[in-house]
Order: structure tokens, then sequence, then C-alpha cells
């Protein structure tokens, strides 16, 4: 794993400005879900279906695009593909 500096949330998506924005939603970053039975998504640590009020929901990430971590990042791909697949 490979953490960029100063690299928010959806820092590869270009419509995005370059400068940090909170964006009004919530994030599963903090949760622990294993899914059960007929798609039944759980919160390990309540053992009750998962919902986006659960207390393990991060809120109002920070998102920016980054064109020089997303270069790193597709770079990165390529070579582990190249690596991989043992191309040239």
């Amino acid at each position: 794993m490979i953490e960029y500096p100063d690299t928010w949330h959806a820092f590869d998506y270009p419509l995005f400005s370059s400068t940090p924005t909170v964006v009004q939603n919530g994030q599963t970053t903090h949760c622990e879900l294993r899914e059960e039975t007929a798609g039944m998504i759980i919160n390990t640590a309540t053992q009750k279906p998962f919902t986006f009020a659960d207390a393990c929901i991060g809120r109002n990430p920070h998102v920016a695009y980054s064109a020089t971590s997303t270069h790193a990042t597709e770079e990165s791909v390529k070579s582990l593909l190249k690596m991989v697949f043992k191309l040239n």
C-alpha cells in the first residue's frame, strides 16, 4: 500500500478542484462489516444490520483532485501489471 502526502478522497477524479473541500456524506472507513446470508451487511461492533446512522461512519470527508498522485498511482499500477503478467 502506498500513501501519498496531501492526497484526499477522490484524488483521481479530475472534476474535483485541487483545493480540499468537505462533502456532506458518510463513509465506512471506520466500520468493520461482514456479509451474512441473502446480502445482509452486519456491523460487527453491534452485531446488527449496518446503517449509515451507525457510530462507525466517518462524516464529511475531504475530497480534492491531485494530478501528481493520480499519475503516480497510474504508473504504479502499470508497473505492477507488467511484473505480474511478465509484460514488456
